[in-house]
């Protein structure tokens, strides 16, 4: 059997698995599509990492949401499989191309992954990145990222749906010398110096660091780790490319990165250049928000709308660091580059980070309780419209756990908990014909409910939760599926 240790030394460090390689030929799939299937259908998400060479992830069709992506595929098959949080096994073939490449350091492609760890993902040392096998083969990110947003073929009237997917590998055949100075003489900051190839032997006023990578390929610097940031001076560039230098089709023209001292004369207002927050943090929408190509948002710019959704279902963003615009309006930097804005009134972090007394579940799917930090072992499942008295506030960078009297602990993530009472409703009365459905969605129809009967509720939930470009309508969860929650069809009894 044929082993391709570069994808497979991926999900062992990042998502812990041991996996076993299959040798097969790929299948071709059916007609694309966006219909629903079964709730009982299991997708088989089949990733190649070479012609031969895959592995499976079976998800359940019922954790995805329409219409499908190739990355919300990436999504689900770490978290089905409990090993991380949305985004990881994307950022982790990211991480594996610019680490072995010399494009990040050990210590950044750590700091890359850390948001998208969960509690119960294994730790990760930069020893651990460091040995990331290449195997002579990088991830063509431009391709992989495009890929992302497109939207597999499948038959969704099979048993059982298989797609397929090949990592866009390339072969990382040209070096490039990056040459870093100073315009006006001075020396580099260690920022600067300790990502060279010889920290200790360089001169202070050059250092010299070489990548690698093939040919075409542009690397933008959003997080500044290729070219660190350093205070009071602007680099000429924040992107490299690799294009062939003369006739020796192994070495790519050379890149001089010059810090040239910010002129406090210069009255046109400019944006201010990104800079990195310390720790990485996620924010969530409060409102209906764009995300934009650049930190000065044009309406020809645009790069999603995202809709107001209720804060459960509310969209989720990874920052890496704030700017300013030319307006002096405070925007986010995300983790692809593109910005949002940074003002209150749109976003907010995702965790509670204030004292607390009492936390109550909101989320649709409930909660845990846990035995201890990390959230690994736990000791009890609490539904919908629970509440706990906590005691104690613990933070874990970015992320807030709250401690119970009896030492257990409970997330302080917005979308599930909340300090604040939900409404409790427990019966509602049918003010004109309704319908039973199956799903949350009301795409299946199970029986009528006639003007007048009175229902159970259990719970709450709202229809197209994962679609950022629909908004949607709450529905109440009753015995065998969901109900409208209009008030102009039913009426919340006391």
């Amino acid at each position: 059997m044929k082993k391709q240790h570069w994808m497979k030394s991926i999900l062992i460090i990042m998502v812990g698995l041991i996996m076993g390689l299959v040798v097969t030929i790929p299948v071709s799939m059916g007609t694309a599509t966006t219909a629903k299937a079964a709730d009982d259908t299991v997708v088989t998400f089949r990733l190649y990492y070479s012609k031969e060479v895959y592995t499976d992830f079976d998800i359940p069709f019922s954790k995805l949401d329409l219409p499908l992506t190739y990355g919300k595929l990436f999504d689900q098959s770490v978290i089905v499989g409990g090993y991380g949080k949305a985004g990881m096994l994307q950022e982790s073939v990211k991480v594996a191309n610019y680490v072995p490449t010399h494009i990040w350091e050990p210590v950044q492609g750590v700091q890359m992954m850390e948001p998208f760890m969960s509690d119960t993902s294994p730790a990760m040392s930069d020893a651990e990145v460091s040995n990331m096998v290449a195997d002579n083969q990088v991830l063509d990110v431009a391709q992989f990222d495009q890929d992302m947003q497109k939207t597999p073929t499948y038959d969704a009237n099979a048993a059982d749906i298989k797609i397929d997917y090949t990592l866009p590998l390339k072969e990382p055949n040209m070096t490039m010398q990056v040459t870093y100075q100073m315009a006006d003489g001075s020396d580099l900051p260690a920022s600067v110096t300790d990502i060279s190839d010889n920290p200790t032997s360089d001169t202070k006023t050059t250092a010299t660091k070489t990548i690698k990578g093939f040919e075409g390929e542009t690397y933008q610097d959003t997080p500044h780790y290729l070219i660190p940031q350093v205070a009071g001076y602007t680099a000429n560039v924040n992107t490299v490319t690799f294009t062939q230098d003369g006739t020796d089709a192994t070495k790519a023209k050379p890149v001089t990165i010059t810090y040239t001292k910010n002129s406090p004369k210069n009255a046109v207002a400019t944006p201010s250049e990104p800079k990195p927050v310390k720790t990485l943090f996620k924010v969530y929408g409060k409102r209906g928000l764009y995300r934009y190509r650049h930190v000065d948002f044009k309406k020809a710019e645009r790069l999603h709308h995202y809709v107001k959704k209720p804060r459960m279902y509310a969209p989720v963003f990874d920052v890496v660091g704030t700017a300013t615009s030319k307006a002096g309006n405070p925007r986010y930097l995300l983790r692809d580059g593109s910005y949002i804005t940074a003002k209150k009134a749109f976003v907010n972090k995702l965790y509670w980070q204030g004292a607390q007394t009492t936390l109550y579940v909101t989320s649709p799917k409930g909660t845990n309780l846990y035995q201890e930090m990390p959230l690994t072992t736990k000791v009890r499942h609490l539904k919908q419209g629970s509440s706990v008295q906590v005691v104690k506030l613990v933070k874990k960078g970015y992320l807030t756990r709250y401690q119970l009297a009896d030492g257990t602990y409970i997330t302080g993530n917005k979308q599930l908990v909340s300090p604040t009472k939900p409404k409790e409703v427990t019966k509602i009365k049918a003010k004109a014909n309704i319908n039973l459905y199956r799903d949350v969605d009301l795409q299946h129809r199970i029986k009528r409910i006639t003007k007048g009967q009175t229902v159970t509720v259990k719970g709450w939930d709202y229809s197209f939760g994962g679609i950022t470009g629909m908004t949607g309508s709450k529905r109440y969860k009753v015995a065998g599926g969901y109900i409208s929650a209009n008030k102009a069809l039913v009426k919340v009894m006391k």
